[in-house]
């Protein structure tokens, strides 16, 4: 079962992290949690996703920050793995992502 912690940093920073089997109505859940961070004028999202198995693709989750572009918010995603990575040395997981 998959779950989601946010921690905001006042003023402007959020740390979000994901643990479990993350797919697609999880990453419906994130897109509503980064939408609602921006909204209430966060500048930096941390999104880690190191203890998580996404079902979705990367290019899902891009797609999902992307949208966010009309703000002024660097969103940095680290700890993606994709499913076939699952039980790979965590040396597989890929580099920090920055999207602003």
């Amino acid at each position: 079962m998959p779950n989601f912690l946010v921690v905001t940093d006042p003023p402007d920073t959020a740390h979000i992290s994901a643990e479990g089997e993350l797919w697609a109505p999880h990453l419906a859940d994130l897109r509503t949690r980064l939408l609602a961070l921006v909204a209430h004028g966060c500048h930096e999202i941390d999104i880690d996703l190191s203890q998580a198995r996404p079902g979705f693709l990367a290019s899902e989750l891009l797609t999902e920050v992307v949208a966010l572009a009309p703000s002024t918010c660097t969103v940095t995603v680290v700890g993606w793995r994709a499913a076939e990575d699952v039980g790979a040395p965590a040396a597989a997981a890929s580099e920090p992502a920055h999207v602003r």
